[in-house]
């Protein structure tokens, strides 16, 4: 398991983007070069310490496929130029295209590659006949390829232009390049709670909840603004446009966790009541840092990828409702949700209940991004065959297992 990072955080990604098609070999093998350069920059920087995990390429290819079969070939094309220059992230962006989800395009991807991400672009005006047909792709890409499930998600709200550096959300805006920082943070919140508590033990007349986000936002602006100074320092030196930095709180497999922090502050269990209360204010603190923030600078709540929402989903303090009722005031979403997935050999009632309950899920998650004006998005990671309250058996270094999830 690795140890808790030096500084508190790590660099979870440097996404580089290419805003157009043109030249994607040339292309490609430039931002490999920035990657490497910015990589090196910042973990070499007099404040040592920092970490840089991965670095990644997003494009906005998807969004020009005229097939699903072109799609699947150009993204073949497109990962082997990424290997070849030593990335191993890459990201086609979204489509809102029905034709190429009628064509399975989603499928044909994940066939084609092994390492590349992308999403299907829900717009305002779709409804249940759209949500049916990405519950099916959803689950049969589940069947087919498991570990695509991963590299797959549905997107509300986000267009490109918010520069999102995480996957699968990542998406280029159209002639728009440049570079985009994502963290990796969960050890600051657990930080910030620990100051926030002991403040409010010290003085009875202080509200816990102000003294955690002050500390929050605190810790935070103190953390990340050197970060920025380095990117700042790597646009000029390299004409490379910085387009922000994603605050959000994105949690390591390792402790602390998300709930052990918010249980920090001596409000209850997380899952119960005060979650919301403490989630909106995790919100207003990144919301209000003097950075230039990009993406969703949310909070994220990834439940296989974080020990104690693992944890809460095995003890049933977590569901899908509960999930997207925090995503009301804080969140981006479902991530790494495992649920139960549906199957070709299953009876037929049952399948059936299990794609209408997904595409629920998805229109639920449609509502909340429109009406509240969030980006939001799905990556459900549904178990062929499983049942709820059934332990996962993931066999990833991304992953961790707990109990499946009832979609309804």
């Amino acid at each position: 398991m690795a140890t808790e990072p030096a500084k508190g955080f790590r660099v979870r990604t440097i996404s580089y983007f290419i805003g157009t098609s043109a030249s994607w070999e040339e292309q490609i093998t430039s931002a490999a070069a920035f990657l490497r350069q910015a990589k090196s920059a910042i973990e070499a920087a007099v404040r040592a310490g920092y970490e840089v995990q991965t670095c990644r390429i997003v494009t906005g290819a998807l969004s020009a496929a005229p097939s699903a079969s072109s799609a699947a070939g150009t993204a073949a094309e497109l990962e082997q130029l990424c290997l070849a220059n030593g990335v191993s992230f890459l990201s086609l962006g979204g489509t809102s295209d029905e034709q190429l989800l009628e064509e399975g395009v989603f499928h044909q991807i994940a066939a084609a590659t092994d390492y590349t991400s992308c999403t299907f672009s829900w717009q305002r005006g779709m409804g249940q006949r759209q949500a049916r047909r990405l519950a099916e792709a959803i689950h049969g890409l589940a069947e087919s390829k498991p570990a695509a499930s991963f590299r797959f998600g549905v997107t509300f709200n986000c267009p490109a232009e918010r520069c999102i550096p995480y996957f699968p959300a990542a998406a280029a805006p159209e002639g728009r390049g440049g570079f985009a920082i994502g963290m990796e943070n969960s050890v600051l919140l657990h930080q910030a709670f620990q100051q926030a508590a002991a403040q409010a033990a010290a003085d009875c007349s202080l509200n816990v909840l102000d003294a955690a986000q002050r500390c929050l936002h605190d810790t935070f602006a103190a953390a990340l603004g050197p970060v920025e100074e380095l990117a700042r320092q790597l646009e000029t030196a390299t004409g490379q446009q910085y387009l922000g930095l994603d605050a959000s709180i994105a949690p390591a497999l390792e402790p602390p966790s998300i709930p052990q922090a918010y249980e920090l502050l001596g409000l209850g269990r997380f899952g119960g009541s005060a979650t919301l209360a403490i989630s909106e204010r995790i919100t207003a603190a990144l919301k209000s840092l003097p950075l230039k923030l990009c993406g969703y600078s949310g909070l994220m709540l990834p439940v296989c990828e974080d020990s104690g929402l693992a944890a809460a989903a095995d003890g049933g303090r977590v569901s899908l409702q509960t999930l997207l009722l925090y995503s009301a005031v804080c969140g981006c979403g479902l991530d790494t949700v495992p649920v139960p997935g549906a199957t070709q050999d299953q009876p037929p009632a049952e399948r059936e209940a299990l794609l209408d309950a997904t595409a629920a899920v998805l229109l639920d998650t449609a509502a909340l991004a429109y009406r509240l004006d969030k980006p939001l998005s799905v990556r459900l990671l549904p178990v062929p065959g499983g049942a709820a309250g059934q332990r996962t058996c993931f066999d990833s270094p991304y992953l961790l297992n707990c109990a499946t999830l009832p979609l309804a």
